[in-house]
């Protein structure tokens, strides 16, 4: 009975010690032997990639710098309880926490570059294309909110087939060390210094990234002289081979324009079309316009812009063939044109402007810690601009910050409490929102939609 016992208890401590353990990868030719989002459509080198772009890593020491917080549920990051001691105890929980990021298939992972989404778009029938995962920890100083990262792993989801699929794999779970980071920092500096593509082409290839491995799928990004290629049964030479977009765009008074660029010139016809349609798991077109010959364009829709929409490129019905036949589908629209919340300097506070309905909106987002924000933005307000060269005093309407309403809580980030408000100002290129401690003593203002880089 006793070495039965002893035999379990062992079991039980190797369980333990294999599920907090994980080989560290240091260097990105290692990258090639773990099989982590190395194959089409799969993303978590791409989201690695973009990882490091995102973050300072420090020179001298593990620590890492990222330009958004985790624990704000920027990008989609969301909290990881680590209730199965899947990753190691944190030694202390009351300052670190594990956030994870990669479920393309949230809307806060809308965000995201369109680098990493767009396999996932564009391969509806793999059961592949959303299981790689991104885990951090997330480690603030004692007696400040100023945070830092100190542990990168990467994983993937089982497989649909496994009745653990909503479970990270750890057979598949690596740590990611610090001189893999830098590795990747210096290819960016020296390979994607003027084009992000370029220095991800760059990184693909030295990790071993293998491309359209089944002919299931119409269309496939494939490396090349310029990455992001579209690989089409239709393309006939090297120059249709370019970045093709199709994005959401707003428009004016809380409309939306449905814009493509770089389609590929051997496939245009009379026939070809661009299509609106309400989310990615939509069948039924709001909206569709003919591209003629046009390889970039845009076209106005009176539709209300909203989170989720989306633009596919369609081949059009035509004497021949009755069915429209997707060839390529965008992202998803994000409700915040893809920026990041905005710190109020000096609080423990952020500002975001998004839309709903066409209508200009903003969150705060209010760490759980500042108890008394209300008594201190007491004589606080948020306003809403339309170009980001206007004065203060010119708003179009604003609100008490008091008297933002309390969205519903998310378990995903525990830190924070947020809070929206939903103007009556109709969301337009150039509009902004802008955050007065008292009068029009400015402490934060947001990146005026369609400005950014």
């Amino acid at each position: 009975m006793a070495s039965h016992t002893l035999f379990c208890f062992s079991l039980l401590l190797l369980f333990l010690y294999t599920a907090s353990t994980f080989p560290t990868i240091d260097t990105i030719r290692d990258l090639r032997g773990i099989w982590y989002g190395n194959i089409f459509p799969r993303h978590g080198l791409h989201l690695l990639y973009w990882f490091v772009d995102q973050s300072e890593i420090d020179k001298s020491h593990d620590i890492i710098q990222t330009h958004f917080d985790p624990a704000r549920g920027d990008y989609g990051f969301g909290y990881f309880n680590n209730n199965d001691s899947f990753l190691p105890a944190l030694t202390d929980p009351k300052r670190q926490a594990y956030y994870a990021v990669g479920d393309i298939s949230k809307a806060k992972s809308w965000a995201l570059p369109e680098y990493i989404t767009q396999n996932y778009y564009n391969s509806l029938k793999s059961g592949n294309r959303n299981r790689d995962r991104m885990i951090v920890r997330v480690s603030r100083a004692n007696g400040s909110n100023q945070f830092r990262l100190d542990e990168v792993f990467v994983t993937q989801m089982y497989p649909l087939n496994d009745n653990q699929v909503n479970s990270f794999d750890p057979n598949h779970t690596n740590s990611i060390g610090f001189d893999l980071l830098r590795e990747i920092q210096t290819l960016q500096m020296v390979r994607g210094r003027n084009n992000t593509l370029a220095g991800l082409e760059a990184f693909l290839t030295q990790s071993g990234y293998q491309t359209c491995p089944t002919p299931e799928f119409q269309v496939c990004s494939a490396k090349s002289v310029q990455f992001q290629r579209l690989q089409m049964l239709e393309i006939r030479t090297e120059d249709d081979c370019h970045p093709l977009r199709l994005d959401v765009k707003p428009a004016e008074n809380g409309y939306l324009k449905m814009s493509w660029s770089n389609l590929p010139k051997s496939i245009m016809d009379r026939y070809m079309v661009v299509g609106l349609f309400k989310d990615d798991a939509s069948t039924t077109k709001l909206a569709e316009s003919p591209v003629g010959n046009d390889t970039s364009g845009t076209s106005d829709v009176s539709v209300a812009l909203n989170p989720g929409l989306q633009v596919r490129l369609l081949k059009g019905k035509s004497l021949w063939d009755m069915n429209d036949r997707e060839v390529w589908r965008g992202a998803e629209f994000d409700d915040a044109d893809g920026l990041i919340p905005i710190v109020v300097k000096g609080y423990d506070a952020s500002l975001q402007l998004y839309t709903k309905n066409g209508y200009a909106s903003a969150r705060l987002f209010v760490k759980r810690s500042f108890a008394d924000w209300k008594d201190v933005f007491n004589y606080s307000w948020v306003g809403f601009y339309s170009a980001n060269s206007v004065s203060n005093d010119e708003y179009q309407t604003f609100q008490w910050a008091g008297s933002f309403t309390k969205d519903i809580s998310s378990e995903e980030i525990p830190e924070y409490d947020v809070y929206v408000y939903e103007s009556s100002m109709a969301i337009s290129p150039g509009a902004q929102a802008r955050f007065m401690l008292s009068k029009y003593n400015e402490v934060a203002r947001t990146v005026a939609w369609e400005s950014q880089p």
